[in-house]
Formats: C-alpha cells, sequence, structure tokens
C-alpha cells in the first residue's frame, strides 16, 4: 500500500515536524479550559500546546497507532476512530480540524456528524489551505499546480495541492458549507500579518481558519 498525505508516516518530512507553522491560526481560536478534541493530530503538538499552555482538557485523534504512540509519550490522552466512518467518543466544547477537512471525501456529512459530538453551544475550529490564495491562482493560471503523486523536490515542486487533497475551500466556500449545516460563523483568522487587513485581502493567507458555533 502506497505511503501518501493521509498516512501517519514518520519517515516523511511533513511528520517529522513538530511544529507547523499554521498552528497559531488554530490556537487563537480554541478559548482556553475548554474540552478539546483534535481530529488528526499526528504528533499532538498542538494538543500538546493547547493542554500546557491554555490549560484545555485534549484527546488527541488518529487512525495510527505509531502517532498515537507519540500522542500519549506528551501525555496526552488519546481515541483511534476514523472520522467518517468510526464513532466519535465522548462530548466536547471544541473539536479541532487542523488541515483534516480538505482530505474528507464527504466533508459537510462530516460536518453534520460532528454536531452530535460537541456539547450545547460547542465550537469547530477548522484550518484549511485557502484556494483564494494568490500563489495558488498563479500557479494555477501557468499550468504548474498539478497534484503532486510524491514527496521528492520535484514532485513537490509541482504544485501546492497534494495528492491526497480532495477538496479546495476558500473563505467562501468554507462559510457556506458551515451554514449549511447548521453552524453559525464567528471569527476567521489568517497569517498575522495579514489579521488586520480588510476581508478582500484574505487571498494574501495561504492557509484560512474559522471558529464556528454550533
Amino acid at each position: 500500500m502506497r505511503k501518501d498525505a493521509t498516512t501517519f508516516n514518520a519517515e516523511t518530512e511533513y511528520y517529522r515536524k513538530e511544529w507547523q507553522d499554521y498552528y497559531p491560526l488554530v490556537i487563537k481560536l480554541v478559548p482556553p479550559g475548554t474540552k478539546v478534541l483534535d481530529i488528526g493530530s499526528g504528533r499532538g503538538a498542538l494538543a500538546a500546546y493547547l493542554k500546557d499552555s491554555k490549560g484545555c482538557d485534549v484527546t488527541a485523534n488518529d487512525v495510527n497507532d505509531k502517532a498515537l504512540a507519540i500522542c500519549r509519550k506528551k501525555g496526552l490522552k488519546t481515541a483511534k476512530f476514523d472520522l467518517e466512518s468510526g464513532k466519535i467518543p465522548g462530548a466536547y466544547d471544541v473539536i479541532v480540524l487542523s488541515a483534516v477537512l480538505e482530505h474528507l471525501v464527504d466533508p459537510l456529512a462530516a460536518l453534520e456528524k460532528l454536531k452530535k459530538s460537541l456539547k450545547k453551544d460547542g465550537r469547530l475550529v477548522i484550518l484549511v489551505p485557502n484556494f483564494s490564495f494568490w500563489a495558488a491562482r498563479i500557479l494555477y493560471m501557468i499550468g504548474r499546480n498539478a497534484k503532486r503523486f510524491g514527496q521528492t523536490r520535484h514532485e513537490r515542486r509541482m504544485g501546492i495541492q497534494p495528492y491526497a487533497h480532495l477538496q479546495f475551500f476558500n473563505r467562501r466556500t468554507l462559510r457556506h458549507c458551515l451554514e449549511k449545516t447548521g453552524y453559525t460563523v464567528e471569527r476567521w483568522a489568517f497569517h498575522e500579518f495579514f489579521t488586520k487587513i480588510p476581508v478582500p485581502f484574505a487571498m494574501c493567507s495561504s492557509m484560512l481558519a474559522v471558529r464556528a458555533k454550533r
């Protein structure tokens, strides 16, 4: 079986990294002291930060046993399940999907399912690649942004969308998906330099994060 971006592989550069540069966008949207489920937690660096620095009661989720073992070494509670086909244990104040929604076959069904595991007035915090990012648009215009089917330097330079990205979101489409499934959007987050710039300039941010109320 091939190893791709949806499979935790400790030998892959992405999964060797403890910290991703987009984590701060998620962190600012998670209220302190809340009960949190981090779906697709990987090595658990984000979950550990929320636990240690924001006082959250965090459960880390992944489908891979190696990933969950790393999370447990960080002192995290863990839960193994597949979001699209498995049962979500417990109820939470906040459910985090950081770089997860773009990998799902049916994101609307997943958003509906997550509502059942959120407490009353619970929140979803979602981060996705921003398909309105100016670099993405230019790469498509010049025909370079093909999906990559590997992790070599050449394959990575073919474009910004990995093989396992099935969905493509921008601010408008992500809002539409959330509102269609009964959520109320509360707050958006972009890269730090652009957070105070008006909405049309969200196209300057490669990642897009949102907090929505159940």
